[in-house]
């Protein structure tokens, strides 16, 4: 019992999920029919899976020839004949079964209609609140219609702009003069009675702009334009750099964006006399004296609709004077480079920790060289010079030689008889001078100063050379 009780449920709900309580597009909308002593009548089919829910409507908009649709606003699941145009009306039934059902005529009057006159209208489905799409645009010609025609005739004048330029328009009548002007301009604004005026959109779009014009006794004469409120281009890019001593090669993208269309023109200007069309260009700043130079690039865009904006980038570009290139030199293994803000040795490409002085020590084998800064950021790199040291000289009785090592700080180390006055020199490995002293000719005793523990380099200079060598310190 229980199964056959699930199952039934099952089927039930199967059924309601089958069955639509939302409006959806209607069938065969063409159905239209002239009533004697009544008017046009039209009607179209609601579709089979609305069915079993609450009444639905069928929702019918009219306009004149020459008027837009949404000139004005619909009020969903209105029920009942407007005297003029634009007319709206809805029919209303029951659809217990889910079959595709006919909606009951909308008659039109001959009454409200201007004799002879084409008129346009769509039609949707309305249930609740939610409608269906509209239909395609029908028409019938009011072949007994009871209204005249106004006599005259209308137009306006206008001209298509860029968004936030406002339009002017200008009516004009040929004919009896009206005493009613009605301009629907498209996006839900209406103004009566105005022959000119001006207008600002304030989206870009396309607008179906109308006006209607008469007496208060007949039909209104009416003409409808479309209206094109073009977007500007939204103007950004962005400089590769800012900054740079002496020249500055910058490489300018584009960044722009616009809403519909597309850009056509691009006009840089990099505030030093050139300019260039190129969307994304490259350009070099040179300056040649001490004076710092600053330039504001600016970039101005067209659209194809010859829509046009431009944009000064908020970071100028900074030109400081050119930046010589330092100098190496050398005495055997020490290095040397002209002073300057900033300095990193390297070898091989890679920095040595702690090489920052304008003098260093090559201990390693391979290209030496300093990257040096000046006060404004920039930089430059020296010559390199290559150095093999495929082997260090090891301390022995030769005529310098210098124990005990690993020495235990403070303490001295003595170094062999030397045939003449000398000096010696104590780096880190980066390069630091961390001691220097002078040396007598004959056996030396030295006391040294606190070092910091592990590796240092000794130098000792002679009459016999220049020799390195390592000392632990402990």
């Amino acid at each position: 019992m229980r199964t056959l009780l699930l199952i039934l449920a099952l089927i039930f709900v199967s059924i309601q999920e089958a069955r639509s309580c939302h409006a959806t597009a209607l069938l065969n909308y063409a159905q239209q029919q002239y009533s004697a002593g009544l008017g046009i009548q039209i009607t179209a089919d609601s579709d089979a899976p609305t069915c079993g829910c609450d009444g639905y409507w069928m929702d019918i908009e009219v306009r004149e020839l020459g008027t837009a649709f949404d000139a004005a606003p619909f009020a969903p699941g209105f029920y009942g004949p407007l005297s003029s145009m634009p007319y709206y009306q809805s029919a209303t039934m029951m659809k217990p079964d889910c079959v595709i059902q006919t909606y009951p005529w909308v008659t039109i009057p001959d009454s409200i209609l201007c004799n002879g006159a084409t008129y346009l209208y769509r039609l949707r489905e309305n249930h609740n609140g939610t409608v269906g799409p509209w239909t395609p645009i029908q028409s019938f010609v009011a072949t007994n219609g009871a209204l005249t025609p106004f006599p005259a005739s209308v137009d306006f004048s206008y001209h298509n702009v860029c968004l936030g330029d406002s339009i002017e328009f200008i009516s004009s009548v040929t004919g009896q003069s009206p005493t009613s002007y009605n301009w629907y301009m498209g996006d839900s604004v209406s103004i009566q009675n105005d022959t000119m005026f001006n207008y600002l959109y304030t989206v870009p779009g396309t607008y179906e702009v109308s006006l209607e014009i008469g007496d208060g006794t007949g039909c209104p004469e009416g003409v409808v334009h479309t209206v094109h409120v073009n977007p500007i281009p939204i103007v950004d890019f962005s400089p590769s750099s800012f900054m740079a001593c002496g020249e500055a090669c910058i490489s300018f993208v584009d960044l722009s964006t616009i809403v519909s269309g597309s850009i056509d023109t691009w006009l840089w200007d990099f505030d030093d006399g050139d300019t260039s069309h190129l969307q994304d260009p490259n350009h070099c700043y040179y300056n040649t004296g001490t004076d710092t130079l600053i330039y504001s690039p600016s970039l101005v865009l067209v659209s194809d609709s010859g829509c046009t904006d431009s944009v000064i980038h908020p970071l100028s570009v900074v030109v400081y004077e050119d930046f010589s290139p330092p100098v190496l030199t050398s005495n055997g293994t020490e290095l040397y480079v002209n002073a300057h803000d900033s300095i990193q040795w390297y070898v091989n490409g890679n920095p040595i920790f702690g090489a920052n002085d304008t003098m260093h020590i090559a201990i390693h084998n391979g290209h030496h060289y300093a990257i040096v800064w000046n006060e404004y950021g920039c930089s430059e790199s020296t010559d390199s010079i290559y150095f093999n040291f495929s082997y260090i000289e090891e301390m022995s009785d030769t005529w310098n030689t210098i124990y005990p090592n690993p020495v235990s700080l403070p303490g001295r180390i003595y170094m062999s008889e030397l045939s003449s006055d000398g000096s010696i020199k104590v780096f880190s490995v980066g390069g630091k001078l961390l001691y220097q002293g002078h040396l007598n000719a004959g056996v030396n005793s030295l006391e040294l100063p606190q070092l910091p523990n592990g590796l240092v380099i000794i130098g000792v200079s002679g009459d016999e050379g220049v020799l390195r060598y390592k000392l632990i310190v402990e």
